[in-house]
């Protein structure tokens, strides 16, 4: 989700550039036996700029 007020991509965001703080989950996501994460979006604008950027989060969190 966007911050409050992002009217562009219908209040959508890729993942790292919303509002969920995704530092805090990391630890939760060690201790389950997932094994995928999956990045969604309803609507962008650009679909590679959105996987690009989630990806570059994913990864920069060590996932």
């Amino acid at each position: 989700m966007a911050p409050k007020g992002t009217t562009t991509e219908d209040g959508w965001a890729a993942t790292g550039d919303g509002i969920i703080d995704w530092e805090k989950l990391v630890p939760l996501f060690r201790e389950t036996k997932a094994e995928h994460i999956v990045t969604e979006h309803d609507n962008p604008a650009d679909w590679r700029r959105f996987a690009r950027r989630s990806i570059e989060h994913i990864k920069a969190l060590d996932l």
